[in-house]
């Protein structure tokens, strides 16, 4: 179990039962939207960024944040003020952001 959690399994699980909510909302092209629960997951704030829509996810990271990025047009790709994204599945992304 532990290497489950480690490997991120249970995020990676929540975000296949979410998907299709997150997919309506994202289609929905929100921006500044306040917290709301998206699927089974609290979305602190969406922004929009070239190509896509990013999701911070509350209570995602104890030092750095994290979320998702829905981008059907291109991968995102590391801004240089300290995003860095991940593939997850088809057109969606992690991301992290550290100072």
């Amino acid at each position: 179990m532990a290497g489950l959690v480690y490997a991120g399994a249970p995020v990676r699980a929540r975000f296949e039962l979410s998907r299709p909510a997150l997919e309506r909302f994202a289609a929905s092209k929100p921006a500044g939207e306040d917290a709301r629960w998206v699927g089974l997951f609290h979305v602190e704030s969406v922004e929009r960024i070239p190509g896509g829509v990013r999701f911070l996810v509350v209570g995602s990271g104890f030092l750095d944040h994290h979320g998702f990025v829905f981008s059907p047009e291109r991968a995102p790709e590391d801004d240089g003020e300290g995003f860095r994204y991940a593939h997850l599945s088809g057109p969606w992304y992690t991301w992290q952001e550290s100072d």
